[in-house]
């Protein structure tokens, strides 16, 4: 007997140090991956932080905000899309109250303003939390970044919206738009007979311990809230873009790398008291099909594939991207704040996203993805073509002492038609407004600005060169008509 106990003692003593050591292992190779990754894709300041068997495992802060101040785990960062996790369980809280149905159609907490859109008639709830409604993804942007600010400034953007119309039957097709989100935001307020921050405050933040997390600009500003950087061919340049407290429900809230753990906490801990545990799986579960083992939830998204089920949200404003994912059957879960964005760098947190996932589940480091900013330079090589041949060719006009004024007009219509068609033709490809696209991909948007600008300066050139040297000629032809007769 003795000789057992001795055996299990021992066995147990030497396989601390293994499990101890294998943690170790996977925080380290977190932490070089991490640095490697910021090198790498030039990130100025990010947070991470790591929770795994109720133990915040990893959790550090790296480079500087847009002030040049030191980026800590208190730093505000705004959210992004991880706003719209965060507005679903306010919708949740008020489900499990009873003040609200998922199924019901929207026109029950907000008749007014059906009445005014009669489109959204058949809208429920439960659609616009899946993104299932019917509105498009041009419908949310069109009234995204408003640069509202104020804590009614959702009331006036939904209020004072001329056209809110859905693209599809509602229930029939996925399109992921914040237009839902912005509503939801709306319904909250007229169920709960409060302003959207105060009810976030109340029923969300407050209960996850979350005392540095807001909805509006104001508030951000009094936590030391910093814009971020939007970059220019990878490099991060201190930005100026507006902070939308419409935006609030679908992508502008703010909140600290503190702060994010508890929610992670919270969603790893199953609704943590917050929600009942009937309701929080409701709240993480798939909704509608978007591929092979890949839908939407109530504010996720969520991957089913076999032996690896997981949920998780992106997020991204003009000068910021996040990531955050929970995985269950492993029990763990993290959360990523950076403060720089491109539309062309959007994959860079979704790479670091996927390579701490294969961290955490045991399978190394993987290897980086080189940053790829073959758009801007494609657009940057387009503009200076352009720009040289409208050069040369303007050259060329002025030289010529005889030229073809119907060939030459008609170029400089053509130049002008197409200058005035390419960001129309440009925001209907990409489903975008212009203003997004400007503050998404400045330096893209920059060059293509430039490309119009040239076109049309060649255009009213051509014009005024056509015109003075047609102007000269008659001038000439006068003066010989004028000599000639003084002759007779």
């Amino acid at each position: 007997m003795r000789k057992f106990v001795m055996v299990v003692f021992f066995g147990i003593v030497l396989s601390m140090p293994i499990s101890a050591s294998a943690a170790d292992t996977k925080v380290d190779q977190i932490a070089v991956y991490m640095k490697d990754a910021l090198e790498k894709y030039n990130i100025p300041g990010a947070s991470l932080a790591v929770v795994k068997n109720d133990k915040v495992i990893f959790q550090e802060s790296w480079g500087v905000q847009s002030n040049g101040t030191e980026v800590t785990d208190h730093s505000i960062f705004l959210l992004g899309s991880l706003s719209k996790p965060m507005t679903s369980l306010g919708i949740m809280r008020l489900a499990e109250e009873g003040k609200m149905e998922l199924d019901a159609q929207i026109k029950v907490y907000v008749p007014d303003l059906v009445s005014r859109h009669t489109d959204l008639e058949g809208v429920t709830v439960r659609q616009l939390l899946s993104h299932t409604s019917g509105f498009s993804g041009y419908a949310g942007l069109a009234l995204a970044d408003q640069n509202v600010r104020g804590e009614d400034a959702i009331q006036k953007v939904v209020e004072g919206a001329d056209n809110i119309s859905l693209a599809y039957t509602p229930g029939e097709n996925y399109e992921y738009s914040a237009m839902n989100y912005l509503l939801l935001g709306y319904i909250i307020e007229s169920v709960s007979n409060q302003s959207f921050p105060d009810y976030m405050q109340a029923e969300v933040f407050k209960e996850l311990n979350m005392k540095h997390t807001v909805t509006t600009y104001e508030k951000a500003v009094e936590l030391g809230y910093q814009n971020g950087f939007q970059s220019w061919f990878g490099k991060p340049v201190k930005s100026d873009v507006i902070y939308d407290n419409s935006g609030a429900p679908y992508g502008y809230m703010a909140s600290s790398l503190n702060d994010m753990v508890h929610f992670v906490e919270f969603l790893l801990n199953k609704g943590g008291g917050l929600l009942t545990e009937e309701t929080f799986d409701e709240y993480t579960s798939p909704q509608v099909e978007r591929g092979e083992h890949s839908y939407y939830g109530l504010g996720w998204f969520i991957s089913t594939i076999k032996n690896d089920p997981y949920y998780f949200h992106s997020g991204s404003t003009p000068t910021s991207l996040s990531q955050l994912l929970v995985d269950e059957q492993d029990d763990f879960g993290f959360v990523l704040l950076t403060n720089k964005h491109n539309i062309s760098e959007v994959l860079h947190t979704t790479y670091l996203r996927d390579g701490i996932k294969q961290i955490m589940e045991g399978g190394g480091i993987p290897t980086l993805p080189e940053p790829n900013y073959t758009m801007q330079w494609t657009v940057l090589g387009i503009s200076v073509v352009i720009t040289l041949f409208a050069l040369w060719s303007l050259y060329q006009l002025i030289r010529k002492k005889v030229v073809r004024p119907k060939f030459w007009v008609g170029s400089g219509i053509i130049t002008l038609i197409i200058a005035v068609t390419i960001i129309p033709v440009l925001t209907n490809v990409f489903h975008s407004p212009w203003y997004t696209i400007k503050v998404t991909a400045p330096d893209t948007s920059f060059f293509i600005q430039w490309v119009v600008g040239v076109l049309i300066l060649y255009g009213i050139s051509t014009f005024f060169i056509i015109y003075r040297k047609q102007s000269s000629i008659k001038d000439h032809r006068f003066k010989n008509y004028y000599f000639y007769k003084q002759s007779d």
